[in-house]
């Protein structure tokens, strides 16, 4: 998935300069920094990162234990979900009948969603 998203970037990078300045493009790919879209890189994985940690938290709170290529899985397929299913839904089922798969009861799974949610509503609770 990631690759794919990488490539898609590039393209769209390439599309870009291309259209936006057709005497200039090739000027633009030599000021180019590679480190700056190294960095945009690792920036757009780091939510990933973070929704694995509180996984993990939760999951040694829960007593239950999920390697980290699954914590990775779900916390990905969690997004894709959300970016795939309507705004109502999100990916909120897709990542409660992954975590029942890694040994949560349903009850447990479900807390653990929900749980991420008014999290984020309690912490903005003064803005809204």
């Amino acid at each position: 998935m990631l690759p794919l998203i990488c490539i898609g970037v590039l393209g769209n990078l390439a599309y870009s300069w291309y259209t936006a300045d057709r005497g200039h493009w090739q000027q633009s790919w030599l000021q180019f920094s590679p480190a700056w879209l190294m960095l945009a890189a690792v920036l757009s994985v780091l939510p990933w990162f973070w929704h694995c940690v509180r996984l993990a938290i939760w999951g040694r709170f829960f007593g239950v234990k999920i390697s980290r290529r699954n914590l990775l899985r779900i916390a990905v397929a969690t997004d894709v979900g959300a970016a795939a299913a309507p705004q109502a839904v999100g990916g909120a089922p897709l990542k409660i009948s992954m975590l029942v798969q890694q040994g949560y009861s349903t009850g447990k799974a479900t807390t653990l969603t929900l749980l991420s949610g008014v999290v984020v509503l309690w912490l903005l609770r003064e803005r809204i």
